[in-house]
């Protein structure tokens, strides 16, 4: 099977470098045994002589991580895609790029299953013009591509244990949710907001409490991606409070969540390391007095993941798909819009209600 990534920057590549091996699309595809080919792409040609020279260096070479797999650079994906043809392509140009490197990626003949980072467009006119791209039919059932939205919580195992307390009904009708992220919405925030939605379905009306510059803002002007706190209401009567908490100017990405139940309560702590259960006779307001579990997963109980990688558990459930035809990635297209739906909201709102209908679809977000 091979792999494609387009954009070799730090979410395509780079964090392989400067993190850990799998902390890229690159590096997860490397780590997947049913990949044997993995292809980088890029137009920039000092970045592909890096990045072909890293992989190449002894250290590398000589490390644990290096692996027979055939690697290869290119500098036009479309020329990739003819004289390779990927089953698997990951898009991680920068955002206001998405649509057009879909646009070329979406047909017949190219790539089964597609990684789009997120957000999925600069603007919504933009993501709903790569959904209609996705959606043309080939035959009768078939539908190419799929594609994937890389918000990375879904294939996070502490992330995917409270979807399925939840589905068991373990705390009753949820009934507020509140959830802390680091500031930058687009960055950081829409993770959050899309556990939400795949949390508490569809959601009715929301609106932004605080709107400030954001460390991202303020380390690179030319984005807009502020920091806003608000709240959201769910069709299944779900209220949740959305905090931006700007804990610090680090790449560190921290999650906490809490939500109450008619029966009790889940609490996510450091991140995803600690998961906790409360019943309704539990002091809510006392973290001391919680009896709280450090989960540790089982791989055959978990399938899709590797530990709590969530960038492999990811490219594993993208092989899957391209196993399965039938199979849908654990986050796909649709989800990656209501998520960025949901960043609309609060960008607009103005600190009044809104709903998603009435949402300015061609408003562009200057993101990195």
């Amino acid at each position: 099977m091979k792999a494609m990534v387009v954009g070799l920057g730090r979410v395509g590549f780079e964090y392989s470098q400067i993190r850990h091996l799998e902390d890229s699309h690159w590096g997860a595809y490397m780590m997947k045994p049913d990949i044997d080919t993995v292809i980088g792409v890029d137009l920039d040609d000092e970045r592909l002589r890096k990045a072909e020279a890293w992989v190449n260096s002894a250290s590398f070479q000589t490390s644990p991580f290096a692996s027979p797999k055939r690697v290869i650079f290119e500098k036009d994906y479309v020329e990739a895609v003819e004289a390779h043809k990927p089953e698997i392509a990951s898009v991680c140009v920068p955002t206001p790029g998405h649509y057009d490197v879909m646009k070329d990626l979406c047909h017949k003949d190219g790539p089964e299953v597609i990684c789009l980072e997120k957000p999925v467009a600069s603007s919504l006119e933009e993501a709903n013009k790569i959904a209609n791209r996705t959606a043309y039919i080939y035959g009768l059932t078939e539908k190419k591509p799929r594609v994937a939205v890389n918000l990375s919580r879904r294939w996070h195992p502490t992330f995917r244990k409270v979807k399925e307390i939840l589905g068991k009904g373990e705390i009753g009708k949820p009934l507020l949710a509140i959830g802390h992220h680091p500031g930058p919405l687009l960055r950081s925030g829409i993770h959050m907001l899309d556990l939400f939605n795949w949390y508490f379905g569809e959601v009715e009306c929301g609106r932004s409490h605080t709107i400030s510059d954001s460390w991202m803002t303020k380390k690179m002007p030319e984005t807009d991606d502020v920091a806003i706190s608000g709240e959201f209401i769910f069709k299944n009567g779900t209220r949740v409070l959305f905090l931006a908490s700007e804990l610090a100017e680090v790449d560190y990405q921290h999650f906490e969540l809490e939500i109450f139940g008619e029966k009790g309560g889940i609490t996510v702590l450091d991140n995803g390391v600690d998961l906790v259960m409360r019943d309704i006779n539990t002091d809510f307001t006392n973290y001391g007095g919680l009896k709280g579990l450090r989960f540790l997963y089982n791989p055959e109980e978990y399938p899709l993941g590797l530990g709590a990688k969530p960038m492999v558990a990811m490219v594993d459930d993208l092989v899957q798909c391209v196993q399965n035809p039938k199979r849908q990635p654990l986050c796909n297209l649709e989800d990656g819009i209501q998520a960025q739906i949901m960043v609309h909201m609060l960008r607009q709102s103005k600190f009044e209600l809104i709903h998603p209908d009435n949402v300015n679809s061609n408003e562009v977000i200057k993101s990195h």
